[in-house]
């Protein structure tokens, strides 16, 4: 990453598993196709213009804004991943601009290329929005979306996602987060809902865990099954 005071440039490598995952859209390898997977693969490669105090500017490809958990492991606490995260997407390749009206409210929307392709399967282009509320110091509340045309024979294929995301610090040891998410296709939707809580039982050591219910009955998902 390079910053200036007006400026910054980001260009973000990931490794392994996750990165092949978040890379399923891309078929060719980044050094070449037929040389290796996706494994190898760009995450984000961004800059950001900092128009003033409250408005950035940002072209490139960045991670998405959707969802609860990451792709980086370290950064989640669990050691799986939900199916919510696992249907994406994962990033986003366009530009948006985020404002930050307030210490307690924040405002993002952009412009984008497909779900989760560095290239466009179409001519049409897909907005994402963000509303970012902090009421107070210990719980956020993120109001998530994402629609795109996904088809590529002139047709319409419509991809509509809404997501809400939300964490909470109850004590100093206790903490809760939720996200959940509806998303359709065409006539077909799924949704679900991930329940998150750890608790410190030391300043070295707690314990914590997600409970998930993931709908697919139309099996419109990655999950081959609508159980």
């Amino acid at each position: 990453s390079y910053n200036t005071n007006k400026t910054e440039a980001v260009v973000d490598l990931t490794f392994g598993n996750h990165g092949d995952l978040g890379n399923y859209n891309n078929f060719g390898s980044p050094i070449g196709a037929g040389i290796s997977s996706t494994a190898l693969a760009i995450k984000q490669a961004y800059v950001t213009y900092k128009a003033t105090d409250k408005l950035a500017l940002t072209a490139g490809q960045f991670i998405t804004h959707v969802g609860y958990e990451a792709i980086d492991a370290p950064v989640n606490y669990n050691y799986s991943l939900s199916n919510l995260f696992a249907n994406g997407p994962f990033y986003h390749t366009g530009i948006k601009a985020s404002y930050t009206a307030s210490d307690k409210v924040a405002l993002m929307a952009g412009v984008v290329d497909g779900i989760d392709s560095k290239d466009d399967s179409n001519k049409s282009k897909g907005i994402i929005g963000q509303i970012t509320l902090k009421p107070t110091s210990t719980l956020g509340i993120y109001l998530n979306y994402f629609r795109s045309n996904e088809a590529t024979t002139g047709q319409k294929s419509i991809w509509n996602l809404y997501d809400i995301v939300g964490n909470y610090q109850v004590t100093g040891k206790f903490y809760m987060g939720i996200n959940a998410t509806y998303g359709s296709q065409d006539s077909k939707n799924w949704s679900g809902v991930a329940l998150y809580s750890n608790y410190a039982l030391t300043d070295k050591f707690s314990l914590g865990g997600r409970y998930e219910y993931f709908d697919n009955k139309s099996v419109i998902r990655g999950l081959r099954s609508a159980d």
